[in-house]
């Protein structure tokens, strides 16, 4: 059954531009994650993985979002094993353009909290058949 992610966006900036843009973007099913990270012990982060399904369609939306973004050092997050990302605001890749930019298809992140406490981190994928 075909699902369809709406999403919205909408930037000010004071005394200065606002842009908005929203859009119905469908595709054939999304994967939902949440993910409690524990908070490091010692000099060990917390770690937790979250893997999209193998054998899916293209991945067309990807939304990270974490319950904070103010750590210090900051939460990182790898797709395959590849470079660290830091996760230090809502991450939003919308298109295959823009989801091309992860460099891979099977999206298997590693998030790492290295704070005291520990972090809620969601993940929302859409994506068409295989």
């Amino acid at each position: 059954m075909p699902e369809s992610i709406q999403w919205t966006l909408s930037v000010t900036v004071a005394g200065g531009p606002r842009k908005t843009e929203s859009q119905t973007l469908p595709v054939d099913v999304y994967l939902k994650g949440q993910l409690q990270i524990a908070a490091a012990s010692g000099a060990t982060p917390g770690q937790a993985n979250f893997a999209a399904p193998s054998g899916g369609g293209t991945v067309r939306f990807v939304l990270i979002s974490a319950s904070r973004y103010d750590a210090t050092p900051p939460l990182i997050y790898t797709v395959d094993d590849g470079s660290s990302v830091t996760l230090d605001g809502p991450h939003l890749l919308i298109g295959t353009g823009a989801v091309a930019r992860l460099g891979t298809a099977n999206l298997d992140f590693t998030f790492s909290n290295p704070t005291a406490q520990p972090v809620t981190v969601e993940v929302l994928i859409g994506r068409d058949a295989a």
